[in-house]
């Protein structure tokens, strides 16, 4: 079968330093392709750049052969061969072609249901090469087969897919091949910093309106007081993000309570939504925190802007700055292990309980008892 994307010698650089080094890749028609990486490892870059977006960000260069249709990734996603499907799936989706699916609006999706609608709008299209990040990160047991079906059916018709991931559990099964990228951010240490004040959280009965559709989340009842730190278990639409929202006061709470009491700061599936600033250096200054005192890699990248960091990495650095902060007392984390390899994620679990001991508070979800494995002393609620 003919070569839809093909790779040789691929390097990516970002801010004069090399992040991918000598990739070669040969995607062929009807085949599924995963891309397995650490964090940081540069696997978000090479979907980037075969979509031909990467193309267009400042401080970005490629270097090596690189084609997607016969041609470069930029002409062929001007006459829409490529479907890119990146991590915040959200960003795909156009009131448009929400409101042509019947789907709720874009800033009530959870970010499960918002790639499960981009998949079905990667296969009504006439694109020949879909590219997705971070599949496996989103969606839950059950949604991940039909997922996968989806993009089978868009490979079987001459199409092809790549998917980059962290993880190739549970993707591999489904895949033709695999490719490995070495490397990926090291993280020497997480910095910790005792909170000035303490903080706390209190949910009873709660129930939240999304217009004429009501989440339940009367069985859960959490008090979260000063050095508690609190695990919530529950599959993909269930209400893990609904309860973030109603704790914040982005949702409207029909019956019960979600109170707050103290300085938040939220770690949502998608964070480079909530990036205020042009460098990680400024971000950190805005919240107390000196980038100069953080362990690598932070330190050494401190100039970055974080918009240009993938989803591993901004989830990571928030919750890095949310820690080493005096000025955030409760930390709430949606879906802990979105983006993270293992190792990473560990960390970051040691560290909350860390901070836990010096008095911050922090909620924690994931989509089964196994994201949160690493919160050794933490109550875990697990939802129905």
């Amino acid at each position: 079968m003919a070569a839809l994307a093909r790779a040789k010698d691929l390097r990516i650089y970002v801010g004069g330093k090399i992040i991918v080094k000598g990739l070669d890749l040969v995607v062929k028609s009807g085949s599924m392709h995963l891309i397995v990486g650490r964090v940081g490892s540069g696997k978000s870059l090479v979907l980037k750049s075969l979509a031909g977006v990467a193309q267009l960000y400042g401080g970005i260069e490629i270097r090596g052969l690189l084609e997607v249709t016969g041609s470069s990734p930029l002409e062929a996603m001007e006459r829409g061969e490529v479907v890119y499907v990146p991590h915040d799936p959200t960003s795909m989706l156009s009131v448009r072609s929400l409101v042509a699916a019947g789907s709720l609006r874009r800033e009530m999706m959870a970010a499960s249901e918002a790639l499960m609608e981009c998949l079905k709008i990667a296969e009504r299209s006439r694109a020949r090469l879909v590219l997705v990040e971070e599949l496996s990160s989103y969606l839950d047991e059950r949604q991940l087969p039909k997922a996968m079906e989806a993009l089978r059916r868009i490979a079987s018709r001459g199409g092809a897919v790549v998917i980059a991931d962290h993880s190739e559990h549970p993707l591999a099964k489904y895949v033709d091949s695999v490719t490995y990228i070495d490397g990926g951010v090291e993280i020497s240490k997480v910095v910790v910093a005792e909170p000035r004040r303490s903080g706390a959280a209190s949910i009873r009965s709660l129930a939240v309106s999304y217009g004429s559709r009501i989440v339940d989340l009367s069985e859960l009842d959490l008090d979260v007081g000063p050095g508690d730190v609190v695990g919530v278990a529950a599959p993909n639409a269930r209400g893990k993000t609904t309860l973030v929202r109603a704790l914040i006061g982005s949702a409207k709470v029909v019956r019960g309570t979600a109170r707050l009491k103290g300085s938040v700061y939220v770690v949502p599936q998608i964070p480079p939504r909530l990036f205020a600033y042009p460098s990680i250096e400024l971000e950190a200054k805005a919240l107390s925190v000196d980038a100069r005192a953080l362990g690598e890699p932070w330190r050494s990248i401190a100039y970055r802007n974080p918009y240009t960091l993938s989803l591993g990495e901004s989830r990571a650095l928030m919750m890095q700055l949310a820690l080493a902060s005096p000025r955030k007392w409760l930390l709430v984390v949606d879906e802990l292990a979105l983006g993270l390899d293992d190792d990473v994620a560990k960390l970051f679990c040691e560290a909350i309980e860390d901070a836990a001991s010096l008095g911050k508070s922090a909620i924690v979800t994931g989509k089964s008892r196994s994201d949160l494995r690493w919160l050794r002393s933490a109550e875990i609620v697990e939802l129905s």
